[in-house]
């Protein structure tokens, strides 16, 4: 098959169909960096890859733990940087934890701990102690109303820093 001139290929492309991958004009080595910082490698055989390409944070953890990952198995990388994909540096969670994990470190919230057992707490504003009976120890007041008494004329930020 003869190749035509370059001035052409605008023209007519027919030249080019079949040369995909490895064998194409504009093969890079078969890795880029997307808008995101994720790193992208050509992976034709994957099963889940998106147009034969797939994160390489993605290939890395389904290497060490010897399967593929599931959809709705999510890979978060710890320090946020991500590019940075050394293994101790990446931890698998699921959506909603990958959700909460990322909203709160891009609001510069601490990240939170689940507590399994009731505490004891006392409200910022009338000194009452209440508990907590589940969920995260963010909690600062014991009602609505004692929020509402405390942060009227103050932005949400002061009231989230304030510390009792």
């Amino acid at each position: 098959m003869k190749l035509k001139h370059p001035r052409e290929t605008y023209r007519n492309r027919e030249w080019m169909k079949g040369r995909k991958g490895i064998i194409s004009n504009a093969w890079k080595g078969g890795e880029y960096k997307d808008n995101w910082g994720y790193i992208w490698i050509y992976n034709p055989e994957h099963p889940n890859n998106r147009n034969n390409y797939i994160r390489k944070h993605r290939l890395i953890m389904e290497q060490y733990i010897d399967r593929y990952l599931t959809e709705d198995e999510h890979i978060h990388h710890i320090n946020g940087i991500k590019d940075d994909n050394r293994i101790d540096n990446l931890q698998i969670v699921n959506i909603k934890e990958h959700g909460s994990l990322e909203g709160r470190k891009a609001k510069g919230i601490p990240k939170l701990t689940l507590r399994k057992e009731p505490i004891k707490k006392s409200c910022i504003y009338c000194k009452n102690e209440f508990i907590i009976k589940r969920g995260y120890l963010i909690q600062k007041f014991c009602s609505y109303n004692c929020y509402s008494k405390f942060s009227k004329g103050k932005t949400k930020k002061e009231v989230r820093n304030y510390e009792s």
